[in-house]
């Protein structure tokens, strides 16, 4: 499929690792994957506990006794489909396709973050031709889910000081700042009855919303389908009284949720109001406030066509999970002080479902500063057990904060002005890297991160640009050779 893309053992290599089921979690094959490679390649290697891999690679001809790099991405990716999609991501590979200029995958995530991380190091790893300085190619485990590989990455096995992190989005930018986060899962007991005899059961479900990255892209304030959904429920509630039979959404607290879907039960003679009123809400009040953002948003309501749920929830119960929803933190909450387009903190709630009798509510926090992220833990406590519920943290892992002096950035921007003839972006991200963590494991380590164009991130629009895979490879392979030629002096 992608072998006629340039650069084409890059391209060959990420078309391999998309054969590789490899969503957080699922990661053993992708590390067999890539101790098979080093194996057949002479190199050592070592994989941790925690499904990390580290490969070891000698510098080439008169770098050989530079000091090493790390070049630094994750195994894992997100896996997310569309609705009708039947595709099993556990298993399955996915199913690449290109028109020449992008690279996605039908139906679903591509992992383009982090497979072209990936690609790039084996392709150069694969390639004895290219001088580079000796190499510590570290690939670390469930990223997406914890960053699980950099919170238990052994330092020792690393001698580098020098990081190339290759796990951001935009050409051109040289990341050298991000935020920290921390996960936290929210739990309400419930109350649930029997189902009286004469109610109908009625699917009410907001769908196509555009979601996204909950880091990278919580800035564009896109909306999230569980707040859409208790909007819907709280203005249908009011017209024609129903209970709350079952409620869920997203399944990962890094993304911004697309769909969710809410089965309600009320008396037949209700049935019509309840679907006529859900769809009066998205056609008077959504379209009015948010068509313009959001135009490919689909709300239904209509009759189940599954058996009436032998319970439901009391009317007291099914109130505290509308109110819990409209009403839960989500999204923005502050900006940089001196640049408002720039996020400061921020939460998403990425998970929604019912489970035994508690409704549960994930979200992932974050913040480029400590303060901001202890700031919303508590707001998200007391909110929790204003409602009789409580809230679970983990996961906690710390900012990469900005470093005055660093010779790895100044000589990456001056490779970018000879190559490009402008000077790069220097950014912070308010996304999560493994650097702040690196940062911990590696003292002193001078660390930044690029990448290629990656579209929609997270989510089945996600897409590459070929273009920009070349570029990146290209200033990849010139700041290597820049700082082997530094470092022999």
């Amino acid at each position: 499929m992608l072998e006629n893309l340039n650069p084409q053992k890059v391209f060959h290599y990420f078309e391999e690792i998309s054969m590789v089921p490899r969503g957080s979690g699922n990661i053993e094959a992708i590390g067999d994957y890539c101790m098979k490679f080093a194996e057949s390649h002479g190199l050592k290697a070592v994989k941790e506990d925690c499904g990390s891999v580290i490969i070891y690679a000698d510098g080439t001809g008169g770098y050989e006794n530079c000091k090493p790099v790390i070049l630094q991405g994750h195994l894992d990716m997100v896996c997310e489909k569309r609705a009708d999609c039947n595709k099993d991501m556990e298993t399955e590979a996915i199913d690449l396709r290109t028109d020449g200029e992008w690279v996605w995958a039908e139906d679903t995530t591509l992992g383009g973050d982090d497979g072209i991380a990936i690609a790039y190091i084996l392709a150069l790893l694969d390639s004895p031709e290219i001088p580079h300085p000796p190499i510590e190619a570290l690939l670390t485990s469930d990223e997406e889910t914890g960053m699980t590989g950099a919170e238990e990455l052994d330092g020792s096995l690393l001698s580098g000081r020098t990081l190339i992190n290759i796990d951001s989005e935009e050409e051109g930018f040289l990341t050298v700042s991000c935020a920290g986060g921390v996960r936290c899962g929210c739990e309400y007991p419930l109350e649930f009855t029997d189902t009286e005899d004469g109610m109908c059961a009625v699917d009410i479900e907001i769908d196509k919303l555009l979601g996204g990255h909950s880091g990278v892209e919580i800035h564009k304030r896109r909306l999230n389908a569980h707040k859409i959904l208790a909007d819907v429920l709280n203005y249908v509630y009011k017209r024609a009284p129903f209970f709350i039979c079952d409620i869920k959404g997203g399944s990962k607290t890094n993304v911004i949720p697309k769909s969710a879907l809410a089965v309600v039960v009320t008396k037949a003679e209700n049935k019509d109001t309840v679907i006529n009123a859900a769809s009066e809400y998205f056609r008077e009040i959504f379209h009015t406030v948010y068509g313009s953002s959001e135009p490919e948003a689909e709300l239904t309501a209509c009759e189940s066509y599954e058996p009436v749920p032998a319970r439901h929830m009391t009317a007291d119960s099914t109130k505290k999970v509308v109110f819990a929803l409209m009403n839960s933190p989500d999204g923005v909450v502050t900006v940089m002080k001196n640049n408002p387009d720039a996020v400061l903190s921020s939460l998403n709630m990425g998970e929604l479902c019912i489970e035994k009798d508690v409704l549960k509510t994930g979200y992932l926090i974050r913040s480029n500063s400590q303060g901001g992220k202890t700031e919303i833990t508590e707001k998200l406590s007391a909110f929790a057990e204003y409602l009789g519920g409580k809230a679970v943290f983990d996961s906690d892992y710390p900012s990469w904060e900005y470093r005055e002096s660093s010779p790895l950035r100044d000589l990456m921007t001056e490779v970018f002005v000879e190559m490009y003839g402008r000077l790069p972006v220097v950014t912070a991200i308010h996304a999560g890297l493994e650097c702040g963590l690196l940062g911990q494991k590696l003292p002193g380590a001078d660390m930044v991160s690029i990448g290629p164009d990656i579209e929609n991130v997270h989510t089945p629009d996600e897409r590459m640009n070929i273009g920009s895979v070349l570029r990146t490879w290209d200033y990849l392979l010139a700041v290597l050779e820049a700082i082997g030629e530094r470092d022999k002096k």
